[in-house]
């Protein structure tokens, strides 16, 4: 039953107050929520300034994430998967397996931005097979002539028979054994230059 509003309080001629009441409170209503319920195709939008601002909306319910985000996530601006519903709190599964707990209640107040070395060592030396990390490669650089990966290959890498291309700006040398010698990399900005990476020996 509505309690009844104070509206007003005044004097009467006695001295006494009187106390004049004009209807009832209105009581605050609860706040929404989304349900039981799974929901496919469900978009994760991401913070762009904190882990924290990121959020899926159903039913025009807000969850929160409880969990961190993923460093594999870094740049994305969203990520689409499945949310499995349950009272205040969901189940995001992402379309790469990755699964977090949201909340549409209270959630972490902090603001954590992404974490990653300023200079991470280069690890990766793809085909060639060095036997220690990419930042111990010898690299060479030659102008755009012209004159094409092959012919490069073929002036600069002793030993190279042919040489086959990993996307539109890569290449590998590769000797008669089928052995990668060099990886050859044209930057992609206008007038770059060549670059040919070899194994230190």
């Amino acid at each position: 039953m509505a309690a009844l509003a104070v509206a007003a309080v005044t004097l009467s001629a006695c001295g006494q107050q009187t106390v004049v009441a004009t209807g009832p409170i209105e009581q605050p209503s609860p706040p929404p929520t989304a349900g039981d319920q799974v929901v496919d195709d469900v978009v994760l939008r991401l913070g762009f300034d904190c882990f924290e601002n990121s959020a899926i909306s159903i039913d025009g319910v807000v969850f929160g994430p409880i969990d961190p985000l993923p460093e594999e996530w870094i740049w994305l601006v969203e990520v689409r998967g499945r949310a499995t519903i349950g009272g205040e709190l969901a189940t995001f599964v992402a379309d790469d397996g990755t699964t977090l707990r949201l909340s549409s209640g209270a959630t972490n107040s902090a603001c954590t931005y992404w974490e990653f070395d300023e200079n991470p060592p280069d690890t990766d030396t793809g085909r060639l097979d060095c036997d220690h990390p990419a930042v111990d490669l010898l690299a060479s650089h030659h102008p755009d002539t012209g004159q094409g990966p092959e012919a490069l290959a073929a002036a600069e890498v002793p030993g190279t028979v042919t040489v086959e291309q990993e996307n539109p700006l890569t290449w590998w040398a590769v000797d008669a054994d089928g052995n990668v010698l060099a990886g050859v990399y044209l930057g992609d900005a206008e007038g770059a230059d060549y670059q040919i990476f070899r194994c230190r020996s």
